[in-house]
């Protein structure tokens, strides 16, 4: 399913999160699953699953191909830089 290993899957998670500027309690509640569970995959403890990057890409504005490695995997994984990744036509400002 993900391309990547779930530690720089976390890494990216936490980094989208901070560039949405979204709290764990805040994306955890909108992708519907705990903050402690949101945290073990930021932590690399849990890979996600389908439906969870799906809803992390849609609250965070990111395209999905970001989250499974299939978009150059050798970016630098910082929230300063996750805001150079182009968003969707169709993505909300704000959201």
């Amino acid at each position: 399913m993900v391309g990547m290993s779930s530690e720089e899957l976390g890494k990216r998670v936490r980094a989208a999160r901070a560039y949405a500027g979204l709290s764990q309690d805040e994306l955890a509640e909108k992708i519907q699953v705990s903050q402690p569970t949101l945290a073990r995959i930021e932590k690399g403890e849990r890979q996600a699953r389908w439906i969870e990057i799906m809803g992390i890409a849609e609250v965070t504005g990111l395209p999905r191909v970001w989250f499974t490695g299939e978009l150059s995997s050798d970016l630098d994984v910082s929230a300063e830089t996750v805001g150079e990744i182009k968003k969707p036509p169709n993505a909300q400002e704000g959201g």
